[in-house]
Order: C-alpha cells, then sequence, then structure tokens
C-alpha cells in the first residue's frame, strides 16, 4: 500500500540523520509491505502470515531506504505450572541502495511461527524478510524448557546502513507467578498474561498482548486447557520502502 508524498524535500544531514545521498533527494514515495493492518480488529491471519511482494520502482527513483525485518516466533506455555518462554523477534536490516539499474524488486515477508503449550516443545523459527538480493533478516527463534530458555532474535544482513537484532523471548520456571513477554522487533513488543483462554473470559482484545505484530515474539501465558495457542504466535516479518530521487 504506496503511501505517495508529493514535493517532499529533504534537506541536510540533520534530517533525520540520514545520509547525503538521501538528504540531498527527494522523497517520492514510501511504500509498506505486510498483511498486518496494525489495527486492534487485526485478524490473526493478518498479524502472523507473510507473503510475496512486488516492489515497482516509481518515476523519478533512484535510491531506496530500506528497512527489512524477520518474522517473530512464537512462546511456549505449561498449562500445569508457571513455566514459559517467549518467543525471540525477528531481525531488522537497514540500507540505502541504488536502483538505478533496476525497475522492480521481489520483496518477501516472513511469517511468525505458531506458539506451543508444551514447554518441552520448541516453537518454529520466525520465517526470513528480504528485499530481493540487496538484504534480508532473520526471524526469532522459540524458546523452552532446558536447553533453550527464551527464545534467540533473529539477525540482519545486508544493511550497509545497520544490521540491528531482534530482541530475545523472556522466560520464566517455576511458581513465581510472572508471565513473560516476547522478544522486541525493530517495531514491537510484546507482553504476557496470566490466562489465554476464552474459557476464561479473555476475548480477541485482551490477549492481543501477547500475540507477536510486526516481527515481535509471541508473549506468554499461564494457559488453561482451554487456550488458543494462535495468540502465542510470534507476528510477520514487514520491510518499509523509502524511494528518493
Amino acid at each position: 500500500m504506496p503511501i505517495i508524498l508529493e514535493d517532499t524535500s529533504i534537506s541536510g544531514i540533520g534530517a533525520g540523520g540520514l545520509p547525503d545521498e538521501v538528504s540531498a533527494g527527494r522523497l517520492v514515495e514510501i511504500e509498506t509491505f505486510t498483511n498486518d493492518p496494525g489495527t486492534n480488529n487485526a485478524s490473526f491471519s493478518q498479524m502472523t502470515n507473510g507473503g510475496t511482494f512486488t516492489w515497482n520502482k516509481p518515476a523519478e527513483c533512484k535510491r531506496v531506504l530500506v528497512y527489512c525485518t524477520g518474522g517473530g516466533a512464537g512462546s511456549c506455555s505449561n498449562d500445569s505450572n508457571y513455566r514459559g518462554f517467549g518467543g525471540g523477534g525477528g531481525g531488522t536490516a537497514i540500507g540505502l541502495y541504488d536502483v538505478t539499474a533496476v525497475n522492480s524488486v521481489t520483496v518477501t515477508t516472513g511469517s511468525g511461527s505458531s506458539g506451543t503449550r508444551a514447554t518441552s516443545s520448541r516453537p518454529g523459527t520466525g520465517g526470513t524478510s528480504s528485499f530481493g538480493g540487496f538484504c534480508s533478516a532473520t526471524g526469532g527463534r522459540g524458546g523452552g524448557d532446558l536447553p533453550y530458555g527464551g527464545g534467540q532474535s533473529g539477525y540482519g544482513t545486508g544493511g550497509n546502513i545497520l544490521n540491528v537484532p531482534g530482541g530475545g523471548g523472556d522466560g520464566g520456571h517455576g511458581n513465581d507467578g510472572f508471565e513473560a513477554g516476547g522478544g522486541r522487533s525493530f517495531w514491537h513488543k510484546t507482553g504476557g498474561a496470566h490466562n489465554n483462554g476464552t474459557g476464561q473470559g479473555d476475548t480477541d482484545l485482551d490477549r492481543m498482548r501477547v500475540k507477536g505484530r510486526y516481527g515481535s515474539g509471541g508473549g506468554w501465558a499461564y494457559g488453561s486447557q482451554t487456550a488458543d495457542n494462535n495468540w502465542r504466535a510470534g507476528g510477520a516479518g514487514v520491510v518499509v520502502v523509502y524511494s528518493y530521487s
């Protein structure tokens, strides 16, 4: 869903700390690649599923500034005690690239992995996001009981400005009454919850506190047998492209 900003000039290195070659150009378009609308009524599939898209170079574009974030990992929670581990957040690659020789680029956003109920079962790894061959970012990993702990972060590669690791998932072990959050992405951080199931009076809106979005890892909840593991899933990755003349 492209956002067109007409006649927007950026001058000076002080404008957001952008490099000289960007600040000397004109911002002609911003396009975000994600299925997640960012609203409180977004569906589970919108928040979790990545996809494949095409970035088409707008007229006058010579360079792009790209933020590429991998998918988050789901969390795991034990139904019988206060034990759980948040999923790791996806990494982010940030780079400035010359696109004068290309007309389009394939964009991939990695899906978030599902949560699990047993802490002995490690959730899967979030999917990798990429902006063609320019840069990519791996997804976070799921956590679990020994030797795992909270999920490890994903990592960015190919970013010529910065490669930012995601946050590691929190962990709780034993009857301490602590519900851990998932690993932070560049864009989002989840929390934990005491329960996670409609049988205990929760609503979908309540459970968004533990649902990963925009590459963050899923938080965990002291679940019940009615707990819905969908809401412990990691968030899909996202790619944001700023096009400059």
